[in-house]
């Protein structure tokens, strides 16, 4: 049976937008700081119902390990894994694959290795044919068959965009740590879109490479981050996906257990 959701559409937001925070945090082993404002925002928003002195510290206490278990859940190791199962590579331009002509097909099906190239040559120096008609038809249908092949394109599910998207922290991280390396640029980066794992929602993340001189982050020292950068990107976004875009990439239940 799912467990109930404990959390109302605001509180929701409100944790997503903390979590490159707590990945950050988490990475540079400085969870203590994260946690104090975490719930000091938290309680300051969302307040314990009044009563009884020792009831209320209780529940205090459930709803800060109601919080970190949020966190573990929505930012496990399975970025991590999904990273490492899946190679990016950033700056090498995709090899665009030519179509053979119908002569250079012909030369391919007929013959192996070191001939190949010299009998394409000589096909297309002295005007040669392609043989019968029976053999120019299947030539062209093989040309037409490697057109259709290129042009298809491997369908997306949302497990497939959730298993990216869990792994872009990592990704993230590893590719803007080695270009701040190598150029000595600080990067801030904003992302979006509709996240599987929560009905298709839309969500945000930010990502932070760079400190000042106190040890802040841009989403730390720029006290309107969430008001003026994350909130408008949101809303931006809802611009590009529409709802049923959104329906579409929703994860359900059986398939986020398989």
């Amino acid at each position: 049976m799912t467990p109930k959701r404990w959390t109302n559409k605001e509180q929701r937001r409100h944790l997503e937008g903390e979590i490159d925070a707590y990945l950050e945090a988490k990475k540079s082993h400085n969870l203590t700081d994260f946690w104090d404002r975490m719930h000091r925002e938290w309680f300051e928003l969302w307040p314990e119902s009044e009563g009884d002195e020792a009831d209320e510290g209780e529940k205090i206490e459930d709803r800060k390990e109601q919080l970190k278990t949020w966190f573990r859940n929505n930012t496990g190791d399975k970025g991590r894994k999904a990273a490492r199962a899946t190679p990016i590579i950033v700056g090498v331009p995709r090899k665009q694959t030519r179509l053979l002509r119908p002569e250079e097909m012909y030369a391919r099906l007929r013959y192996k290795g070191e001939l190949q190239e010299t009998v394409a040559n000589e096909i297309k120096e002295q005007n040669v044919g392609l043989g019968s008609e029976e053999v120019r038809e299947f030539i062209l249908k093989e040309v037409a068959a490697q057109r259709r092949h290129q042009s298809d394109e491997v369908e997306k599910t949302p497990q497939a965009y959730a298993e990216i998207i869990a792994a872009i922290p990592t990704i993230l991280s590893q590719v803007f740590e080695d270009l701040a390396e190598k150029s000595g640029w600080s990067f801030d980066v904003v992302c979006g879109g509709p996240d599987p794992e929560n009905g298709g929602r839309v969500r945000t993340m930010g990502f932070h490479q760079g400190k000042n001189k106190i040890g802040q982050s841009f989403s730390q020292a720029y006290p309107g981050y969430k008001e003026t950068v994350l909130r408008p990107f949101s809303a931006f976004l809802k611009s590009v996906y529409s709802p049923s875009t959104c329906e579409a990439r929703a994860l359900h239940r059986e398939e986020a257990s398989t």
